[in-house]
């Protein structure tokens, strides 16, 4: 099957919007045929399920109330054991007594839903009370029923609903050697079991709610404001009294008939119960599930049946494709896809053509980048040449100049220096793209070679040099000096003639070149592509030259095992940093491949 098409893009997106379209309609197919019988399944199951929902309700609602109870006597618990641990703390002597008020207030403060403690002799007598300031008069607690109790039995005791303060109290005593010598008196508030049932996030309709030993309501999960600190309704406690984890049903003050669960907990003896208000449906009678569980599993078992031969059908070209996209991505053949869908075969044809395309393009490029490279090579050797000739006669005019001659014979010169610098560095880039070239290492002194490179400069007298007594190090004497050259001078073009300063140090087996203007700076978006091929970054204006320094420099110290990185802050200038290693390298010769993936034609 070949294809031609006027416009490949176009052709191409309406393949594609052509294929999107019929595949929509098997898998519209393969949906209804999957979702279908389960509706039809599903819709058995919810005739059982209104059947057994109120076997199933009734024990969500004793389950859930029992985990309420379990929450509730963890809380209790945990208030219990917090006391217990500041029992045990150091500090009840006499003269450590204020701290320990503060120790204890500062502890009240982070736990929101404690009311105060109070520290309480074994008379009675309150030594202080964290709701008030240190010092002040307290009543005694000698009459309080729960305060005998604990110092009779020793052990902890809880009280429910106190009048008038809207807490509950739990004293702890505080021993030594295994006698009572204080005890802590810690209240919580009811708005914490009010906070606790809200927290449950249970169903909008279903109330929670704590009852004390009095049948005083410590928390309700609905309507807190109202009844936390009432007492329950005659109905409500009749119908629960005597009653421990059950299910009861009671009508309620205005008529309403509800449904619900009781537990009791079991520290504190309080009653935690649940109740949903009976809409007429709650309960219904028991049916069979033997057929509905039958007929569901066959209809399940023919829709998947069907549903993966479709899907079969599907998968198995579409995995064709992925693998003919594969290949497209890795530059191979396209392989050729047997299947009944036209879809597919044309979607594997506009690879294909893809395919073929790619391949001319990537041979016109190899083409384009080898013309160029060879023009490069040719044009450079060519304008040496006639360059090196010109250079001769400038040197034997010379010796004959005249004053009116000098100026212009220098502008000449620097114009002929800079075209060669310009030679130089094509001559460069052929040589990196073919993978030739070479270093002729020698041992040298870095700090003589950069001095007096330096001084031979034009605008050498803005470079000040900082460097040890002498750095001995092997590389290429003549590339090193290029790097040197080329670093220095974009320094003197980019620093808006102030002061530049070159800077070599030994740091852990490296050598180090600086080179520091305080020029314009280059934007941070700049940065990522300075030392690419061609690039000029930055809007100066006056600079001239190719844009091949950097990228020249970089090449350089990668042969000899180096590298340079870059540091820039918009109006304060720039510092270029080159390691270099010490005291020896193996010199690399940089191969072709390097620089296939990066090559632009001109």
């Amino acid at each position: 099957m070949r294809l031609s098409f006027d416009s490949q893009g176009t052709a191409f997106f309406a393949i594609c919007l052509d294929v999107k379209i019929r595949l929509f309609h098997r898998l519209l197919g393969l949906v209804l045929l999957t979702v279908i019988p389960m509706v039809i399944f599903a819709a058995g199951l919810v005739v059982y399920l209104a059947d057994q929902r109120a076997t199933a309700l009734e024990k969500n609602v004793m389950g859930t109330t029992r985990a309420l109870a379990t929450a509730v006597d963890q809380n209790i618990s945990s208030v219990v054991s917090s006391l217990r641990i500041l029992s045990t703390s150091e500090g009840f002597e006499a003269d450590s007594i204020q701290f320990l008020h503060k120790r204890l207030r500062l502890f009240v403060k982070n736990q929101p839903d404690w009311d105060a403690i109070s520290f309480v002799d074994t008379k009675g007598v309150q030594i202080f009370k964290t709701s008030v300031p240190f010092g002040r008069a307290l009543p005694r607690l000698r009459k309080e029923s729960y305060f005998r109790e604990m110092m009779k039995t020793g052990e902890p005791v809880i009280t429910g609903f106190r009048k008038g303060d809207n807490v509950i109290t739990i004293a702890v005593p505080v021993k030594k050697n295994n006698h009572i010598i204080y005890a802590l008196i810690g209240s919580l508030k009811l708005s914490s079991f009010d906070r606790f049932l809200k927290s449950q996030n249970l169903p909008e309709n279903w109330t929670a709610a704590i009852l004390d030993h009095e049948q005083n309501y410590l928390g309700h999960s609905r309507n807190p404001v109202y009844f936390t600190g009432r007492k329950a309704s005659a109905n409500l406690t009749e119908t629960t009294k005597g009653k421990t984890d059950s299910i009861f049903t009671y009508t309620n003050g205005v008529g309403t008939e509800s449904f619900g669960a009781m537990a009791n907990s079991r520290i504190t003896n309080w009653k935690i119960f649940l109740r949903i208000p009976d809409d007429g449906h709650l309960f219904t009678s028991w049916k069979t599930i033997f057929y509905i569980i039958l007929g569901g599993s066959l209809l399940l078992t023919s829709s998947i049946f069907f549903a993966l031969i479709l899907a079969r059908n599907i998968s198995r070209p579409l995995l064709s494709l992925m693998k003919s996209a594969k290949a497209l991505g890795k530059g191979e053949k396209i392989p050729d896809i047997r299947t009944s869908l036209p879809e597919v075969i044309i979607v594997n044809e506009a690879l294909k053509l893809a395919a073929a395309t790619r391949d001319e393009n990537e041979k016109k490029i190899q083409e384009a980048v080898q013309i160029r490279d060879t023009f490069l090579s040719v044009a450079s050797h060519e304008l040496k040449s006639p360059l090196t000739t010109l250079k001769l006669q400038f040197q034997m005019l010379e010796r004959v100049k005249s004053k009116e001659l000098e100026r212009p014979m220098q502008r000449m010169q620097y114009q002929v220096s800079r075209l060669t610098g310009l030679i130089d560095d094509l001559l460069d880039v052929t040589r990196i793209s073919a993978g030739k070239l070479n270093f002729e290492p020698e041992t040298f002194d870095l700090v003589t070679l950069t001095q007096e490179t330096i001084q031979s400069m034009e605008g050498g007298n803005l470079i000040e040099v900082k460097a040890p007594e002498i750095l001995i190090g092997y590389w290429d004497r003549q590339r090193t000096e290029q790097v040197i050259v080329n670093l220095a001078s974009n320094a003197i073009k980019y620093g808006n003639g102030k002061p530049v300063v070159l800077s070599l140090d030994k740091v852990n087996g490296l050598a180090l070149i600086e080179v520091t203007d305080q020029g314009k700076g280059i934007s941070p978006e700049d940065l990522g592509k300075i030392f690419e091929r061609y690039e000029r970054v930055g809007t100066h204006t006056g600079i001239s030259g190719l844009g091949l320094g950097l990228w020249i420099v970089k090449k350089i110290l990668e042969g000899m095992g180096g590298d340079i990185s870059v540091k820039s802050i918009e109006g304060q200038g720039t510092t270029f940093k080159v390691v270099l290693p010490l005291p020896a390298h193996e010199f690399l010769v940089l191969p072709q491949s390097l620089e296939k993936s990066s090559q632009h034609p001109l």
